[in-house]
Formats: C-alpha cells, sequence, structure tokens
C-alpha cells in the first residue's frame, strides 16, 4: 500500500527550486505625472506612510521617490496572510487619496513577489512591420494570451512603442491667437465625443441613443475647432501640427545586436514555475503557428531549466546513493538474499515519502528531494541492524523463523531509540522561525517521515522476509578476503578497546582534545550564507551619469553586448534599457546567458570577475557604475551580497558617513566589488519662478501657467482616436523644435510676462525606511567569509558613526544571522529532546549523557573536511552539521544499548563492554559507511547546483568517520568512568 499510494502521487507532484513560501510583502505604486522626487516625497510617501503604518502585523516600510512615481512596499510579519495584507494596504491607501494631489494616477496594489525576476523572457522581432503595429500585437495578441496561461501574474514589456497620435503645438503660433494649451487640450476633450444619452423607446421597443462624434484620423482632428470665446475661430491644425506616430521612446530592448520587443512573465506568489514555463512554451509554439510568418517569438531566458536541471542532479543524488550504500550491505554480508532484503528499505521509504509529499501539499523542489538524498544512507540503517542481528541469531543455531522474531525484539528499543531521535533532530529543524524556518519545513519533515517509514519496514517487511528467505546456511561466513579483513578489523579493534580502557582518562581526554581541535579548526573556515552556484547566466547592471537620456544609453549597452559576447560561452546578451519602477533611461541591465557549465573551461564566478575587471579597463567614465551579479530576483530590491542601511534625519550627516563607509570598504575589504551607495546623485534641473504679484496685476491665474507647462512640456493624454475599430491615445504637447533649450520654456504664451528660469541642482530619487532617510550601501563579495567581513564592518561602524545615524542590515548579511541564531536555537532544542528521548527509554541518566558525548566528536572530522577541501560553510553545510547529529547519535545508542543489556546479566561494566563493543562493530561500520557512500553523490557536486552544496556532503562523510572512529574508542572509557564514579564494578 505504501508503495502503491507512493507511485500514484509521483506524477502529481510539480517540480520546484524552493517551496512555495507565502511572503507578505505588498508594493504600492502611484503615478504623479512631471513630479519631480521632492514633491513626491512630500504629498505622496509621508502621507500614505502615516496612513499605512497602523496596519496590523506591519515589520518594515521601504519607500521610494522617483521622479513623477511613487513606490512604497510593505513588508509584514510572516504570520500576516498575505492576501489580508493586501486587502489591509488597499483599504488604507484608498481612504487617504482625499490627502494626495487630484492629478496622479489611480495607485496600483499588489502582492510583491520575492523572486522577483521573470521566470521566462520572451523577445518579439519582424521584418517589415512597422514598430507601433509590432507593440500593438505584442500588447493586444501575445501578451494578452500570455497572461491567459494558469499562474502568469502579469507580463512586462521592454522596448515597445504604441502608435499615438501628437499634437505638436507650435508656440509661435498658439501665443500669435493669443491662446494656451489649456484652450487646445480642452477643446480636444469637448468635442471628442462617445457619451451615452438614453433612449428613445415606445411601448412595444426601444433604441439605445448616443452622442457620437469621434477622431478617425489625422485630418479629423486638424480641423477642430478651438472653443475660445470672444477670439477669432481657428482649429487645432492652425495651431499645431498634427502626427500619426508612435509613442516617445521610455524603453528598449535588444537580444544582442538586434532590437526587439521583450515581454518578461511573472509567476503569481505561490505559483509552480516549471508548470507554468511549460503551459507557456505550448503557448508560444501556438501563437507561433497563429502570426504572420515574418514574426519571431524566441524564448531568450527559461528559469525552469536550471529547476529542472537542479532537481534531475539531486534525483541523480538519490539513486546513486541508493546503489552505493546497497554496496556497502553487499560488502559486509556478501549475501544477495540478506542485501535485497536490506535494500527494499530504500525504494519502499523513498516512493512512500511522496504519497506524504503530496497530502501535505508539498512539491518536489531542492529541500523536498535533498532531505531524501541526504537521508538515504539512513534509510537504510534499520534494515542494516535488524538483519544483522538475524545473522547472528542464524549463528546461534536457531532457525529462520525463530532468529528473526528473536532477533527483532532484542534490537528493537536500540533501533526505534535511534528513529526517534533523527526524528527530535529534523522536526525541531521544520518549525525553525523566521524565513529560512519556511523554507526548512519541508526539508525537516520529509526526513522525519521517510525515517519513520524506514523503522516500520525494519520492523515487518524485513523480519518477515528473512524469515522466508534465510537459512541457518545463511550465516555461515564466507572466508575470503574480505571477511579475513573485517576478522583483522575485529581483532584490532578489540585490543585497542581493552588498552583504552585500562587507560580510560587519557582516552577520554584525547576525545576532549579533538573537540577542543575541532573550535580551533573552526575559526579557519569561512563562513557565507548562500553559498555560490553556477546558474549559467549573470547580470551586468550599468548606470549612466544623471540626465543622460534613453540614447546614449542605448549606445553604451550595445557595445557592451558586443564585448561580452567575445567571451567564449556567452551564448546571448539580452538587455533592457529604462525599466524598473523608476524607468530611468540612463539604466539599463544586461542579461548574460552562458552554455552549460559542463561545455565551459572555467566557472562563472570566474567570468563575472574577469567582466567586472574589463568594464572597468574599457567602459568607465566619470558618473558611470557598473555591477556584475547573480541574475535572481528579490522583490526587485538589490542583490548585491553586503547590504547595510543608515538611518537619519540629518541629511548631510548621512551622506557625509556613507561615502566613508563606501571607502573603507573599497580600502580595507578585499574581496568587495561593486561598492556603491543609494544616495540620490544630483540631477540639474531647471526651476520656473512665477511672480505672483505681477500675474495678479496682468489677471494670469498661476496654476494655469503651470498646467499649461507641465502639458507642453510632459504631454497630456487628452482622449482617444478610433481607426478600423482599435483605440489609440492622442497626446498634447510641444514640438521638438521648441523645446531644446532652457529659453524654450519662458517663451511660451502668457509664461514670458510673470517667470524666470533658474538653474539648480535636485536628488533624482529619495529613498526613506520606516519614515527615516535612508541611504544603503550595496557591494559584491567575491571571497568566502562573508561572518567575518559583516563583523568587521559592523565595528567600523560602532566605532565612527555619529550619533545621529543607525545601521540596519539588510539581505545575505541580515538573512544568515537571522538564520543561524535560529538554528542553533533549533538544535539545542533537538539535542535537548533526545535526551529526553533517551532518558525516558533507558529509565537512566548517566546512558544518555555518554551517547550524546558521541555529538561534539563529530566536528573535528566536519571541519577538518571543510578546511581540508578549502569548503566554507554556508546554509547548505548547516544542513548537513544537523544531520550529522543525528547519524553519531545512532552509533553511540547501538554500543551503549547493549552494553546495560550484558550489565543486566550481572557482567561488570567493562566486561560488558568488551563483548559489546565487538559485537556492535560490524553494524556500526555498517550504517556509517552506508551513510557515508549514501553522501558521496553529493559531496562530489556533480549537475545543476551541485557545487552549492558539496561542502555539505563533505562535512557529513567527514565528520561520520571522524566520529566513528571516537566513538567506539572514547565512548567506552567515558561509560565505564562514569559507572565507576557511581560505585558500580569496573
Amino acid at each position: 500500500m505504501i508503495v502503491v499510494f507512493g507511485l500514484y502521487s509521483l506524477p502529481e507532484l510539480p517540480i520546484e527550486l524552493y517551496p512555495n513560501v507565502d511572503f507578505p510583502v505588498v508594493s504600492v505604486l502611484v503615478t504623479w505625472p512631471g513630479a519631480a522626487p521632492e514633491s513626491v516625497e512630500a504629498q505622496i510617501l509621508e502621507p500614505l506612510e502615516r496612513a499605512v503604518n497602523g496596519i496590523s502585523g506591519l515589520d518594515k516600510i521601504r519607500s521610494t521617490a522617483f521622479p513623477s512615481a511613487a513606490l512604497i512596499v510593505l513588508q509584514f510579519k510572516l504570520e500576516k496572510n498575505s492576501d489580508q495584507a493586501a486587502q489591509d494596504t488597499r483599504d488604507k491607501v484608498f481612504s487617504a487619496l482625499g490627502q494626495l494631489p487630484k492629478d496622479i494616477e489611480t495607485p496600483i496594489i499588489q502582492r510583491f513577489e520575492i523572486g522577483g525576476t521573470p521566470i521566462v523572457n520572451v523577445a518579439l522581432s519582424a521584418q517589415d512591420i512597422p514598430l507601433g503595429k509590432l507593440s500593438k500585437i505584442a500588447d493586444d495578441t501575445i501578451r494578452a494570451r500570455l497572461q491567459r496561461v494558469d499562474g502568469v501574474a502579469k507580463v512586462e514589456l521592454s522596448g515597445d512603442r504604441k502608435r499615438e497620435m501628437h499634437v505638436l503645438i507650435d508656440r509661435n503660433r498658439l501665443s500669435s491667437l493669443g491662446l494656451s494649451a489649456s484652450d487646445v487640450v480642452n477643446s480636444i476633450k469637448a468635442q471628442n465625443l462617445d457619451v451615452p444619452a438614453g433612449k428613445i423607446e415606445t411601448v412595444e421597443s426601444y433604441w439605445p441613443l448616443r452622442v457620437l462624434k469621434e477622431i478617425k484620423n489625422t485630418q479629423d482632428l486638424s480641423v477642430l475647432p478651438l472653443l475660445t470665446s470672444g477670439r477669432n475661430y481657428a482649429t487645432v491644425g492652425d495651431v499645431a501640427n498634427i502626427a500619426d506616430t508612435i509613442a516617445d521612446e521610455k524603453t528598449a530592448a535588444f537580444e544582442n545586436q538586434s532590437p526587439t520587443i521583450l515581454l518578461s512573465v511573472y509567476k503569481q506568489a505561490g505559483g509552480n514555475t516549471t508548470t507554468i514555463a511549460d503551459d507557456l512554451q505550448e503557448t508560444i509554439q501556438k501563437l507561433s503557428r497563429e502570426l504572420p510568418k515574418n514574426i519571431t517569438l524566441n524564448v531568450v531566458t527559461d528559469d525552469s531549466k536550471y529547476i529542472r536541471g537542479s532537481i534531475g542532479a539531486v534525483k541523480l543524488d538519490l539513486f546513486f546513493g541508493a546503489l552505493l550504500a546497497v554496496f556497502v550491505v553487499w560488502l559486509f554480508l556478501r549475501d544477495r538474499r540478506a542485501t535485497f532484503i536490506s535494500a527494499l528499505a530504500l525504494p519502499t521509504a523513498v516512493i512512500g515519502t511522496f504519497a506524504f509529499l503530496r497530502f501535505m501539499g508539498f512539491t518536489l523542489n531542492m529541500m523536498s528531494t535533498l532531505g531524501l538524498s541526504l537521508s538515504i544512507g539512513i534509510l537504510i540503517d534499520d534494515a542494516i541492524v535488524v538483519i544483522e542481528n538475524i545473522y547472528r541469531h542464524l549463528s546461534m543455531g536457531k532457525d529462520a523463523k525463530t532468529a528473526a522474531k528473536d532477533a527483532t525484539a532484542e534490537i528493537g528499543l536500540a533501533v526505534f531509540a535511534t528513529t526517534l531521535t533523527i526524528c527530535a533532530v529534523f522536526v525541531p529543524v521544520a518549525f525553525m522561525e523566521g524565513i529560512v524556518g519556511r523554507f526548512f519545513y519541508q526539508f525537516g519533515l520529509t526526513v522525519a517521515f521517510a525515517v519513520l517509514i524506514s523503522l516500520f519496514v525494519a520492523f515487518t517487511l524485513t523480519p518477515m522476509l528473512s524469515s522466508r528467505w534465510l537459512s541457518n546456511s545463511s550465516h555461515q561466513k564466507r572466508h575470503d578476503k574480505i571477511e579475513r579483513a573485517l576478522e583483522w578489523i575485529d581483532f584490532k579493534y578489540t585490543h585497542i578497546l581493552s588498552w583504552a580502557l585500562h587507560h580510560r582518562w587519557r582516552t577520554v581526554g584525547i576525545g576532549v582534545g579533538s573537540f577542543a581541535f575541532s573550535l580551533l579548526l573552526l575559526g579557519f573556515i569561512p563562513m557565507s550564507f548562500f553559498p555560490k552556484e553556477d546558474r549559467s547566466q549573470f547580470a551586468v547592471d550599468f548606470t549612466l551619469p544623471e540626465n543622460t537620456n534613453i540614447t546614449p544609453t542605448k549606445i553604451k549597452s550595445l557595445q557592451i553586448a558586443q564585448f561580452l559576447k567575445q567571451y567564449p560561452g556567452v551564448q546571448s546578451v539580452v538587455s533592457q534599457i529604462g525599466t524598473g519602477a523608476d524607468k530611468k533611461p540612463n539604466a539599463a541591465r544586461l542579461s548574460v546567458i552562458l552554455a552549460p557549465k559542463n561545455q565551459r573551461n572555467y566557472s562563472q564566478q570566474e567570468l563575472m570577475q574577469r567582466v567586472r575587471t574589463d568594464l572597468k579597463i574599457f567602459f568607465a567614465e566619470p558618473g558611470s557604475e557598473f555591477s556584475v551579479g547573480q541574475l535572481e530576483g528579490g522583490g526587485g530590491g538589490p542583490t548585491q551580497t553586503i547590504q547595510l542601511v543608515f538611518l537619519s534625519d540629518d541629511r548631510e550627516k548621512l551622506v557625509q558617513f556613507t561615502d566613508e563607509i563606501a571607502g573603507f570598504l573599497k580600502k580595507d575589504i578585499p574581496g568587495a566589488v561593486d561598492i556603491t551607495t543609494t544616495k540620490a546623485k544630483p540631477q540639474q534641473e531647471y526651476n520656473l519662478d512665477l511672480s505672483l504679484l505681477r500675474a495678479t496685476d496682468l489677471g494670469i491665474n498661476p496654476s494655469l501657467v503651470a498646467m499649461n507647462t507641465r502639458t507642453l512640456f510632459e504631454g497630456e493624454k487628452t482622449g482617444q482616436f478610433v481607426d478600423v475599430g482599435d483605440r489609440y491615445d492622442i497626446r498634447v504637447k510641444i514640438q521638438a523644435s521648441d523645446k531644446q533649450n532652457p529659453d524654450d520654456v519662458i517663451a511660451v504664451g502668457t509664461t514670458k510676462s510673470i517667470a524666470s528660469l533658474e538653474e539648480g541642482l535636485a536628488p533624482a530619487s529619495i529613498e526613506r525606511y520606516n519614515g527615516q532617510k535612508q541611504i544603503t550601501v550595496l557591494a559584491n563579495y567575491t571571497k568566502s567569509d562573508l561572518s567575518a567581513v559583516i563583523e568587521k564592518i559592523q565595528n567600523h561602524v560602532t566605532t565612527h558613526k555619529p550619533p545621529e545615524v543607525s545601521l540596519v542590515l539588510e539581505g545575505e548579511a541580515d538573512l544568515m544571522k537571522k538564520s543561524v541564531a535560529s538554528m542553533l536555537r533549533a538544535l539545542a532544542l533537538a539535542v535537548l529532546l533526545i535526551y529526553m528521548i533517551l532518558c525516558a527509554q533507558y529509565e537512566r541518566y548517566m546512558a544518555p549523557f555518554v551517547i550524546m558525548m558521541a555529538l561534539p566528536l563529530s566536528f573535528t572530522g566536519a571541519f577538518g573536511a571543510l578546511l581540508i577541501f578549502n569548503e566554507h560553510i554556508s546554509i547548505y553545510t548547516m544542513i548537513g552539521l544537523i544531520l550529522l547529529m543525528g547519524l553519531v547519535t545512532k552509533n553511540g545508542i547501538l554500543l551503549i544499548d547493549f552494553t546495560l543489556h550484558h550489565m543486566q546479566q550481572g557482567k561488570s561494566v567493562n566486561e560488558a563492554l568488551m563483548e559489546a563493543a565487538p559485537i556492535r562493530l560490524r553494524p556500526i561500520l555498517m550504517t556509517t559507511f552506508a551513510a557515508g557512500f549514501g553522501m558521496l553523490p553529493v559531496a562530489i557536486g556533480h549537475g545543476e547546483g551541485g557545487e552549492a552544496k558539496s561542502s555539505m556532503g563533505i562535512a557529513v562523510m567527514g565528520g561520520l568517520l571522524m566520529s566513528t572512529l571516537l566513538t567506539l574508542i572514547v565512548i567506552p572509557c567515558l561509560f565505564s568512568l562514569l559507572e565507576r564514579s557511581q560505585n558500580k564494578p569496573a
């Protein structure tokens, strides 16, 4: 039944990279056309921050004022439901609309996706199709179809320019008639009509009535009268040139050197990436057949490829780990039937766990499959111990049925205790606090359930098959080279143990010394939270000086893309300019797609470092900044390894101190690269200073002057025109030749009589954190020991910062700090639970204490192995160390449990140890080598993402080997000493 339900559930399990975690984060985007960041901060950010500040469960508020837009990101405590958080935010924002400027656009409120990069990018290109028409196809046809795919949250376009009708006002012609831009805007709005006007009806029938006078072409708009009382008759064409054209260029996209429209597909929170990507591929194939042949759709990036490769690598680890574990069993038993009986525990436990995953709503993700691959050596342990004991009872002359029954009963308590200790280790891990706890939830429960199934198999299937398939002849030893080697090990171990028991204090001292040595080794091992992964793609972000328009940014991005394509192994470069919430025309992101890592002779990190160096040599210029990092999302926020958020109400001191910290990183932190700050760079601007007294004398409304100026220089949408059933925007603005220098601003109409133009500087953006002004110092880190670096930076900040400035850690450093603390608490709870379980089972306190002493003995091997293979401690290594706690406890239980059994027969402590330890030597070695060999594929680090997990396998294998050696010698001596201290005969 277990296998049947597991096989039934496996095809139903979706594949994902990480577990679906509900992050209660909500974003609010408010657009205010033409507004400066300082105005956005004062009139939008501050009122909205006050409005949302009282929402229950709110943890952090991060907000940014951009030109023409405000972005607020609300991060709630993890206990808050995301949908409820979004609804509470929506209620508060719309209740505060009365305090905001009247001409803002409707706020956009949505749940914020933490993995904020698109899962699929699709490039759209065509031959002999105008960009306006292609943009309409991209928006109305392709985007609409992709958004209907289940699980897709949104599809963003970059590089598109939709068709528009531009009313390009000639300032001289407008002024000669004594008119303003508002006259043109109001005239178009008043005469471009499609108004439902009720209905005509009789007793029997009715007919809807519409007032319909719509603009359909440039001629209709050109002859549209200007509604001006007391003035001569004039039309829109008399004051403006009408052009049927496309929208101004605000974004751009390129695939290598070819212009394209890029469609970036984002998944819904909780959506399954691989399923969505498959459905998208199917939809794109259908679209390619339906669209004209000169239109090409090309998937340029697809995150599901890495996910499948990564999960596939873990599955391969699982398969080969199982084969190696079974090989170890055969090596010790050299009996096909016994090996087969033991091996049955593996597929039964693994396949049965699939049913548990489906029942719990889990996915086949990195954490759940990693849990299975890590525990593959453990799953066979219980069956190994049981069948080895059955072999021993067969050697006593018992028949198979009696041997199976007696052996299982004799070893049952120890096997049950070892399984409970594994559960005691991983269940607390599953319920850790914080974000890491949400990710480890599936990992911990998967391991615990798989181990429980293996226990069930060891107590049922293993003895049942042994009683039928094994016989008295099965136990007969084969006197081959392997058996002679095992007998030699038994003989040597007996002599070493005898010597150790006669030198107990010295032996225990060796154990204590090894633990102290492991703590010394720990100081030489670097620590970071996320290991470096080779995903065959990375990003190059660059910004040009402020006030740079999109055209120079495009030229620079094409130059860099061509440069990057020259590196061997670079398959394509996808460029995006003017994207993101700020839509900055001077910012670009280049996504570099590499060949698979098995087709390259260098790692992704090596190429990133080379690119980082070369960009500074060939493309650096004053005011430009470059950053080379992983192509992965943090919800649209910064992805740099080091993120230091400095807060203060004193902006001058904040700027001065963050500049000092950036200099400190460059000078004193080796490995810190791409160092920058989010300090708003000064942007040159012109301020139109109105003389209110002069305006009053002339009867001019100052607000009308401001609105006319914004209409002319920013542009204003005044309605739509209709062409073949489709609607396109009509936009009024000044013609390009009349807005090329500052004097053009005051040369418009009545403006020159009441205004003067002043040059000034203003911040390009303003960032806030929990209501305070903030500047973040950002850097990538190319070395391994992030923990030591963060500690060094914090010490420097504490020593030198002014009292008005405070520091908040964000990003990987903050996550690592919280996660390590959470893991240590979970580990402490696990150790306590193990001790309580053992005390309850053995009804004594000293024996469980001795068993627990096997835990610190494993650290020497784990830390030593990491140091030898030049690995570092990461989140995966911590998982391995937790697993190690359960594994080494099992050896101590098997040893001490059998010793207590002999002591109950009236033997002294040392006599019991000398009889029990050699008997338990082989099952301990079998379980140790089975677990170690099962971990070998993980330690090798093959496949997608394998290099990130190899440190975990290395730590477990090293810890297992060293702890087994020490446990077999040190634990008996410690047990003997403690029993002697209680006045028991030795």
